[in-house]
């Protein structure tokens, strides 16, 4: 893996909104110790206030997001030292592992590394509101070093999905954890996946590692404005991401913002081990082509990968959105890293990981091992 990780910290001053810090530390307080410590139960009064306080706290990570002098249109750009987070799915008791791990007396605003998730933070795993809850009160609490990221499971599309995923989808959850039923469940599903649609897609780090939850966007030659349509100050927050147009040298700058948040959400690399009869052999000269996703959805293989990354004067792609047995697995000539911060997932024997970018160039790998 190749780049400059640059000394220090880019501390983020936002003059124009204040978050409430006070809310935010309260409620990564009482999930790390009062909820851990109560093998993650909650009473009736804590699932009231701990509901009202997810209300606050996504409206000001909205504000936060429009107001971030860091972000250009649907890009956000950092400098490291960072933390990298893959999808954690609802998994508390792994992101609380790592979050013990990674901070400096447990608290973010006393480690000077910032702190990037790659997003999907809700569906599969028992606890998608405590997480929820969670990841925003770190972003109020420490706006200058934590970084959310917009994943495929951000979506109402995807998170409302109760017929899929039973008890472990979102909005089933939302109903189940408040106290006062489906309107109040409603009211907390509805103002998460509002915060959702202002996050950001992407991250550059710097200038050099781009970073997403599923991958880049497809291309079909021409000029390659991909990073630019994508920082395009325009760029709209999309409420549901589905792309009606499939070719973006057909579609207009609308369905190409579409298409690409699609792509940063739910592409694939290329299998590199799979054999022809598990995903065929489709990419296109620039290096699309069939995902085994179906749909939409497209997977990338080298060439595509290069491209981008020499287009846009990047080194390395560093992304979520698949399990890794490892928790983190580097592919395509060392130009891919995949992260998944979430072991045992759904029942396999996975572990999860996390990744340092230090300084002097340094990356370094935490890892949480399934039993």
């Amino acid at each position: 893996m190749r780049g400059p990780w640059a000394m220090g910290m880019h501390q983020m001053r936002c003059e124009t909104f204040a978050p409430p810090a006070r809310t935010a530390a309260n409620v990564i307080g009482y999930l790390s110790r009062t909820f851990a410590q109560q093998r993650f139960q909650h009473s009736a009064a804590d699932r009231e206030w701990l509901q009202r306080s997810m209300l606050t706290l996504s409206r000001a990570v909205v504000e936060l997001s429009r107001s971030d002098p860091r972000k250009r249109g649907a890009v956000v750009h950092l400098r490291g030292p960072l933390f990298v987070l893959g999808d954690l799915h609802g998994d508390f008791e792994d992101m609380l592992f790592f979050m013990q791990r990674l901070t400096i007396l447990g608290d973010i605003r006393f480690t000077p590394h910032g702190f990037l998730l790659l997003g999907d933070y809700v569906d599969r795993g028992a606890w998608g509101v405590e997480v929820c809850a969670y990841v925003m009160a770190m972003r109020c609490l420490s706006p200058g070093t934590v970084t959310l990221l917009r994943g495929n499971h951000d979506d109402p599309m995807v998170n409302s999905a109760v017929t899929e995923y039973a008890q472990s989808s979102f909005r089933y959850q939302c109903y189940a954890f408040c106290n006062k039923g489906r309107e109040a469940g409603t009211q907390l599903h509805v103002a998460c996946n509002k915060m959702f649609k202002a996050l950001p897609l992407a991250a550059v780090v710097d200038d050099t590692l781009f970073c997403s939850h599923g991958g880049i966007p497809r291309y079909a030659g021409g000029v390659d404005d991909r990073l630019e349509v994508l920082q395009d100050p325009g760029f709209p927050e999309l409420p549901v991401v589905y792309p009606r147009c499939l070719d973006p040298t057909r579609a207009t700058l609308a369905e190409k913002q579409v298409l690409y948040a699609w792509d940063l959400m739910w592409s694939d690399p290329h299998d590199e081990d799979a054999t022809p009869a598990d995903t065929p052999n489709t990419h296109t000269e620039h290096g699309f082509g069939f995902n085994v996703r179906g749909g939409s959805c497209v997977s990338y293989n080298s060439t595509a990968v290069t491209t981008f990354l020499t287009n846009h004067g990047l080194s390395c792609l560093v992304r979520g959105h698949q399990e890794r047995p490892a928790g983190a697995r580097l592919s395509h000539n060392g130009r891919v890293l995949t992260l998944f911060s979430t072991s045992g997932y759904c029942g396999h024997s996975n572990n999860a990981a996390a990744v340092l970018f230090g300084a002097d160039r340094t990356v370094s790998y935490i890892t949480k091992s399934i039993g």
